[in-house]
């Protein structure tokens, strides 16, 4: 995944200067194909030029180099509610209980780079610290307009597995470390994008000049997968081999987002953003309805490949927040995030029968992943 995505970002990189420039000596004697990507870059990466310059400044330097360091931590938890009772013709009480399955992570710390060109931006980091022998990585990819946004991440953690509850009543702790994969794919459309700008204190092309604010529509497609390593017999034992829960959920919203500019001073020379002096503050809320859930569970049987148990989720509630402070001077930035998500899951009522046929298992799960994250960004445009 990673020498496909570096190839990729900057196969993109690479590109955009050169359908600008091409842009600018164009003859019309370019090919059909060309010229449809000029129209998809110019309608991608140029500013619109009904921009309200009172409130948005324009950075005149395309070109983004960055240094960031990022602590995330991530929650996964999952309960299940089971009732197993007799099958007619057998013998036997009803019994009710429940398990609770937890992965959560003390802060991991990662250090990273970015690049961006325009609108488009790539970061890649490593964890460092105590747990960097996990090679625990993340990467992320954005794509940013005057009234969109999309970006889409990666987070790889590994951690100890932790299991309360169950038949017996049993409590563990895995002894091997399990696996979160955290993917997600984010998208916003800004309403009032003339007048302001959501990505200027996250990305740093373009400048609140002037404190506005915007209602916004978002979405996200988020895939949490939380594996048991495979060699932990002893752990899926008391699991009921239980080996691995996999969720993919689509989610739509909106909410409002508010840039709050505390100090700002036009540049002396603009061409150059010489002089610029700006400290914006961001806070934005975005509710959000999980409108399809898939859940896949995956239990290890004795001689048998996993057997994969697939469950269509509720409606349930997510919610986003994001928060950010930003300082720019001349052409270079550095800001503050804060970022919390938080995305429940809720499966439809199973019914599973034992090996014998002899008891049936009424089973109703429900979880949810939440993940914190806080950067430090330092920017120089060129």
């Amino acid at each position: 995944m990673p020498k496909k995505f570096i190839s990729l970002v900057g196969l993109l990189l690479c590109t955009a200067p050169l359908l600008r420039a091409q842009a600018v000596m164009d003859d019309g004697s370019s090919s059909w194909v060309v010229r449809t990507a000029k129209k998809v870059f110019h309608l991608l990466m140029d500013p619109n030029p009904k921009l309200d310059t009172t409130c948005i400044y324009q950075m005149p330097l395309p070109w983004t180099a960055g240094l960031e360091t990022a602590h995330i931590t991530t929650t996964a938890d999952l309960h299940t509610d089971v009732t197993e009772s007799p099958l007619p013709g057998t013998t036997g009480a009803t019994s009710e209980y429940g398990m609770d399955f937890n992965l959560q992570n003390h802060f991991c710390h990662k250090v990273g780079a970015s690049f961006g060109y325009g609108g488009l931006s790539a970061g890649y980091g490593i964890e460092v610290g105590a747990r960097s022998e996990e090679r625990n990585t993340y990467f992320s990819l954005g794509l940013s307009g005057d009234a969109y946004g999309i970006q889409v991440q990666n987070y790889v953690i590994s951690d100890y597995i932790e299991k309360t509850g169950g038949p017996y009543g049993r409590s563990a702790v895995s002894g091997y470390p399990g696996c979160l994969r955290d993917f997600a794919v984010d998208a916003y459309y800004v309403f009032n994008n003339r007048r302001f700008a959501y990505s200027a204190v996250y990305k740093g092309q373009k400048i609140q000049r002037r404190s506005v604010g915007s209602w916004m529509l978002s979405g996200r497609y988020l895939q949490g997968d939380l594996q048991v390593d495979d060699r932990d017999a002893e752990f899926l034992e008391i699991t009921d081999g239980l080996s691995r829960y996999k969720t993919d959920q689509v989610s739509l919203g909106g909410g409002y987002s508010l840039n709050w500019v505390l100090l700002h001073r036009d540049p002396v020379e603009w061409a150059t953003a010489r002089g610029l002096r700006n400290l914006t503050l961001n806070l934005t809320a975005l509710p959000m309805m999980s409108l399809y859930t898939d859940v896949d569970s995956y239990h290890n049987l004795a001689g048998r490949d996993p057997a994969r148990t697939r469950n269509e989720g509720k409606l349930s509630i997510a919610f986003q927040a994001h928060a950010a402070l930003g300082f720019c001077w001349d052409r270079y930035s550095v800001n503050v995030q804060a970022h919390y998500n938080r995305f429940g899951f809720y499966g439809a009522s199973q019914n599973l029968w034992d090996r014998d046929r002899s008891l049936q298992y009424d089973i109703n799960t429900r979880a949810f992943f939440q993940d914190l994250t806080a950067k430090v960004q330092f920017y120089v445009r060129f």
